[in-house]
């Protein structure tokens, strides 16, 4: 609302500004109902539009005295030299709507009325360059409702818009230009860089039935629902896209080769097995991210057991993927199996992935895991004693979540780590932890 009130006096910096005009508006503000009321009252009297922000601001006050003088100021001040201060304040307006104290679908209304009726949509016209996308968003959604001007100009002026907003309204009417104004349309559509946008212009060229040079184009768009569309027209046709995708693997450019990785994923096709395995060892982190997604969708199970040596990956990404991968297809992982990983990786990214999966693996592997950490020299597996220490206090607040109990093995284990841990864990902030240790069945345990 600030910066609207720039624009506005920016707008109406050679108006005469009134005396006591920025006391009242102060008083809009005011705790005590009647001052406000007073003040609303009196700015409509008073006919300054820069008062249109703060006196729409009280269309939903708490009082309800405050509320209907709001709406008779409005009324008051909706003059035919003021259209273009309240098309500035349309934001504001629009924010009532999601209001519960009044329902302020008449004042809304009668607001765009009054601003399409005054000039016949000019000023609206004129906001669309206003340097404030959502006040031009704002003057486009009223031109298109009140059909101020023919859908053709709209969307031509629309569909090249800097607000994406205005361009996704605009590329919803392209089916219903002539062939002339549709083609224009879709040739800054296609190259929207806002998918929806793009989707939509390539599947009302899909139904004028384009060369298939123009669909292959689209199996290397940079959204992969842009990609579907063009795989399966092309596969209504007859194309062979998966030969088509195989022939791209040993692309030098980056985005070709992963949109083929992706595209025989997609097509599930098995054979590509081999030349997919070895892009996992690809230089380019997103080739490698996308080819390990892509084996555990074509082999499964089978590739399960490999897929933790991504979380060393030298990538942050490739790391963070494969996290996701195994949280997603529930991959079972042990304290043994996370400290070999460590022990491999020297980036601190894999510490965190580490970290972040024992909230996903048994309790008690899990404390294995920290006390090992714990238990070892400083920055050894690059895991801070801040993250250590975060790490063991959700341990404990939240191992009570699951009632497992530990097996015979792990019992001796995390006796063994007791003392190798025992000054670290003696501290007070672990006392908790000590004591769940005894209560398992670890006697030596001191609380």
């Amino acid at each position: 609302m600030d910066r609207d009130k720039t624009l506005l006096h920016n707008l109406l910096k050679g108006f005469n500004k009134q005396e006591g005009l920025d006391d009242l508006l102060r008083m809009t503000e005011h705790w005590d109902g009647y001052r406000r009321e007073n003040a609303v009252i009196r700015l409509g009297m008073l006919g300054n539009p820069l008062a249109i922000p703060s006196i729409i601001v009280r269309a939903n006050d708490w009082v309800p005295q405050v509320r209907s003088a709001s709406k008779k100021a409005i009324t008051l001040l909706q003059q035919p030299e003021n259209v273009s201060a309240f098309i500035i304040s349309l934001p504001d307006l629009y924010r009532l709507q999601n209001c519960g104290r009044d329902n302020h679908d008449e004042l809304i209304s009668s607001i765009e009325d009054y601003i399409s009726t005054v000039d016949g949509g000019a000023s609206l016209l004129k906001e669309l360059n206003n340097e404030s996308l959502v006040v031009a968003r704002c003057a486009f959604l009223i031109l298109l409702k009140k059909k101020l001007l023919p859908i053709s100009d709209l969307v031509e002026k629309g569909i090249s818009h800097q607000d994406v907003i205005v361009r996704a309204k605009s590329s919803n009417y392209i089916r219903l230009l002539n062939p002339e104004q549709k083609k224009v349309a879709l040739r800054a559509a296609i190259r929207d860089k806002f998918m929806p946008i793009r989707r939509e212009a390539f599947q009302i060229y899909l139904e004028d039935q384009p060369s298939e040079e123009f669909v292959k184009r689209f199996l290397y768009d940079r959204h992969s629902s842009i990609r579907e569309i063009s795989i399966r027209f092309l596969l209504s046709i007859g194309f062979d896209v998966a030969n088509e995708y195989i022939g791209n693997l040993s692309s030098c450019k980056v985005h070709t080769l992963r949109c083929s990785v992706w595209g025989l994923c997609y097509l599930g096709h098995k054979d590509a097995v081999g030349e997919i395995m070895s892009l996992t060892k690809s230089s380019y982190p997103s080739v490698r991210k996308q080819a390990m997604v892509s084996m555990v969708s074509l082999k499964g199970e089978v590739y399960y057991d490999q897929i933790a040596s991504y979380l060393a990956d030298s990538s942050p990404s490739v790391c963070k993927e494969a996290t996701r991968v195994i949280t997603k297809h529930g991959i079972k992982l042990g304290s043994d199996d996370l400290i070999e990983i460590l022990s491999i990786s020297e980036y601190c990214h894999t510490g965190s992935a580490c970290l972040a999966l024992l909230r996903r693996i048994n309790k008690w592997e899990a404390l294995m895991f920290l006390m090992r950490i714990l238990g070892s020299p400083e920055n050894k597996y690059g895991i801070s004693r801040e993250k250590l220490e975060d790490s063991l206090s959700i341990w404990n607040r939240e191992f009570n979540k699951t009632h497992s109990q530990p097996t015979a093995r792990q019992l001796e284990i995390l006796k063994d780590l007791y003392f190798e841990t025992r000054i670290q864990l003696e501290e007070n902030r672990y006392r908790s932890i000590l004591f769940t240790l005894n209560a398992i069945g670890l006697k030596v345990v001191r609380t």
